[in-house]
Parts: structure tokens; C-alpha cells; sequence
């Protein structure tokens, strides 16, 4: 079991069906030990693996003990929030942040703020260039993943500015204090990926179904 990387097989739980393995696209599992194996200098944290596993032994990485980690050091730490909780919550901000807060948190930024910082340098970098240039958006650390390592003759299409998510932690940081530490809550399973990757800004991230599974242990309803 690899679970160092935020993709990883429950050994006792695979069942040698091999669909993780034909459906990766970057051929990123391997049969090891009996089971199948998350290589993972070659995969690039997509989740098709976890959706398409039929036993559930593909798995992703927990992090709430990692966040709870940062509590017990003193540190002040900051959520950078994904804009798309409107939708998987439909709550008011307010209960939402209240949630957050009651976790632990210090406070509660989305990450759009980063978004459209990205979407600001990236409009001079076009504005500027030659009309026929093709530049390929570097919010996405699947896509950046993937085209760095399986189609390189395209990474220097690749906007030379860090995700939103990146830039969001930064100006945080900026904001309160480089002793702060941030934490990614959104859907993306890459994230925790580039936040292994980054750690001088993104200190740990969780998805949603983190956030639900730590909610419910502290038995906080977000809509009261």
C-alpha cells in the first residue's frame, strides 16, 4: 500500500480485476505484491482510477489528521476555499464560514481571489504576444502534470504563472503572515499533489468528502 501519495490501492481490498489498469490513461498502476500498485513518479492524481475501481480499493489519501497536526503546533491557519462549495453545500457563506471556524480554522478565503490574479497576468501574457501562440492554462495540475511528462514538446505553451489555487495561498500569506499556515478545500484530488509539491505555500489540502467526514465526527451540521 502506497499511501504516501495522494492515490493508493487498499491491498485487501483489491480484487485483481485489472480495470484500474486498463482504464488509466497514463498507465500509472502496476500489479505488485498481489494487488495493484499506484506508480506514482508516473501518475498524474486524476481519481479515474478511484471512480472506475468496482471494489473501492483505490483510495485517496486522508489528510484531516495532517490539518488537525497544524492545530497543535499554534499555528493560525487559513482555508483557501474552492469556489464550487456553493454548489455542493447550497448554504449561506456565513454558515459556511461558521463551519470552518468551528473546525479549527482561523479563517476563510476563496480561492477565486487567486483566480483572478491568474486570469489578470494571463491576459497581459496574451495581450502581448504574438495572436497565432497557443497557451494552454496552468490552473489545472492534472493537465500541467500531463503535459509535462507525456506531451513535453507542449510545456512551453503552458502559461508560466502558478495555479490560483498557488497564488491564492501566496496572497494570503502576504496578507497575515508567512507563519500562517493555508489548507485547500475543494474537489480535486490533484490538489494534494501540487500541495506535497508546494508546501512552502499549500500546507496540506483536503476534498470535500474530507471536509463532510470531518464534520460529521465533530458533529457540526452546516445548516444550522
Amino acid at each position: 500500500m502506497n499511501n504516501l501519495y495522494p492515490v493508493y490501492t487498499l491491498k485487501n481490498e483489491c480484487h485483481d480485476c485489472y480495470k484500474c489498469i486498463r482504464e488509466c490513461h497514463v498507465k500509472a498502476i502496476k500489479i505488485q505484491d498481489n494487488s495493484a500498485y499506484v506508480i506514482g513518479e508516473r501518475c498524474v492524481a486524476c481519481g479515474h482510477c478511484v471512480m472506475v475501481c468496482p471494489s473501492g480499493a483505490k483510495r485517496v489519501r486522508n489528510d484531516i489528521d495532517k490539518v488537525k497536526k497544524l492545530f497543535l503546533q499554534n499555528k493560525k491557519v487559513y482555508v483557501s476555499l474552492a469556489p464550487s462549495w456553493v454548489g455542493v453545500y447550497s448554504v449561506k457563506k456565513e454558515k459556511m464560514i461558521s463551519a470552518l471556524k468551528k473546525l479549527g480554522f482561523e479563517g476563510v478565503s476563496e480561492t477565486a481571489l487567486g483566480a483572478q490574479e491568474v486570469s489578470i497576468e494571463c491576459a497581459k501574457i496574451i495581450n502581448s504576444s504574438d495572436k497565432n501562440e497557443m497557451f494552454i492554462s496552468s490552473a489545472c495540475p492534472v493537465i500541467v502534470d500531463y503535459i509535462r511528462m507525456y506531451k513535453p514538446k507542449f510545456a512551453k505553451n503552458i502559461v508560466p504563472i502558478v495555479s490560483p489555487a498557488l497564488t491564492h495561498a501566496g496572497l494570503l500569506k502576504k496578507t497575515f503572515g508567512d507563519d500562517i499556515a493555508v489548507v485547500f478545500i475543494g474537489p480535486c484530488i490533484a490538489k494534494k499533489k501540487e500541495s506535497d509539491s508546494h508546501q512552502e505555500l499549500i500546507n496540506a489540502s483536503l476534498t470535500f468528502e474530507e471536509l463532510n467526514l470531518w464534520l460529521k465526527d465533530e458533529d457540526i451540521n452546516i445548516h444550522d
